[in-house]
């Protein structure tokens, strides 16, 4: 059976399944993990609204929750905010959560903020969940915005799943867990110093992704994809927007139909598989790799200062043994050049 535990935390105080554990001297209060049938009514207690150029912003405290043995995937999801994903020394996973209210004096914004909060689920797969109650402030309506810090425990391994619907998900120097997916919808995503393999998606908005070891696959509609020192297998695919990648150590997908693709690695460690329709393919790669090259355009002559050979609309070749291949297509510029 699962537990559930719906938290509402508010300075050096929390209210766990809406039962208040005050921490006096000791620092902030633990959350007590409670079944369905604990839950009694209770009123948040929130601290004083500190004006800020995004909003009336309220800190509703830390959460702290142990994940269970069994526990095999951390869920995180929001609306309106932002999730900053981490990596700490403890063994338990925490949570800090902050509201901002804009457009509203400060008691209407704190009367906002008191319906908002962090549900938890535990079971084999730990939900972390940011609620809020929608508000009219003017013409405008709408949700407040919820910013969601996830520290996770040293040594989890389980899989890890974080989704937004508005705004940005940022996770850095994370390591032993199990496969990563990051999804928002309108936002960022930025990922930086992960072990792991990774999957990214936006649909209006950038993607970023440094210094990951694993699998990379990252995919948009509008925006534009980086991605640099990656060590597995790396896919990038966009609808409308550019993709650039710099150093990756295995094989590389890369496709959209409106942008530009620049790759540029002074290792080729797997087959090179880049397209566009509307747009250029620039690639750098050194002269001493072991590819086989097939690039073609529709309108344009490829270049290059490699001893490939260039017919027309299409460049091919071999470099040292021909072990990778190296197939770009493009309807406008193709480039195949040494590294600097």
């Amino acid at each position: 059976m699962k537990n559930k535990l719906k938290v509402v935390l508010a300075g050096v105080g929390l209210v766990a399944g809406v039962v208040a554990a005050g921490c006096g001297n000791a620092g902030p209060a633990q959350a007590r993990h409670l079944i369905e049938s604990d839950a009694v009514a209770a009123e948040p207690v929130l601290g004083e609204g500190v004006a800020t150029a995004a909003g009336i912003s309220f800190d509703l405290g830390t959460t702290r929750i142990k994940p269970g043995s069994g526990t095999q995937t951390v869920r995180i999801a929001n609306v309106n905010g932002t999730i900053d994903i981490k990596q700490g020394g403890g063994r338990e996973l925490e949570v800090h959560t902050e509201v901002i209210v804009k457009n509203l004096g400060k008691e209407e914004a704190k009367a906002v903020a008191e319906q908002a909060g962090l549900n938890v689920e535990e079971g084999k797969v730990l939900d972390l969940e940011a609620y809020s109650e929608p508000y009219t402030a003017g013409a405008m309506h709408g949700n407040p915005s919820i910013h969601l810090t996830v520290t996770l425990p040293k040594g989890l391994s389980s899989r890890l799943e974080a989704k937004l619907t508005n705004g940005n998900i940022d996770l850095s120097k994370v390591t032993g867990t199990g496969p990563i997916e990051l999804e928002t919808v309108n936002g960022n995503v930025n990922v930086q110093q992960v072990d792991g393999a990774v999957t990214l998606e936006t649909n209006n908005g950038e993607i970023s992704v440094s210094e990951a070891k694993g699998a990379v696959r990252a995919s948009l509609v509008n925006g534009n994809i980086e991605a640099g020192r990656i060590g597995g297998a790396l896919e990038l695919e966009a609808t409308n927007g550019n993709l650039s990648v710099e150093e990756a150590a295995s094989s590389i997908e890369a496709h959209t139909v409106t942008g530009n693709v620049e790759v540029e690695s002074a290792k080729v460690g797997g087959d090179w598989k880049v397209s566009t329709t509307v747009g250029n393919v620039d690639l750098a790669l050194p002269e001493k790799a072991n590819v086989q090259v097939d690039g073609k355009t529709m309108f344009a002559k490829p270049k290059t200062d490699l001893p490939l050979t260039v017919s027309l609309n299409r460049i091919s070749g071999k470099l040292g043994k021909g072990t990778y291949l190296i197939d770009a297509a493009s309807m406008a510029g193709l480039s195949l050049m040494k590294m600097d």
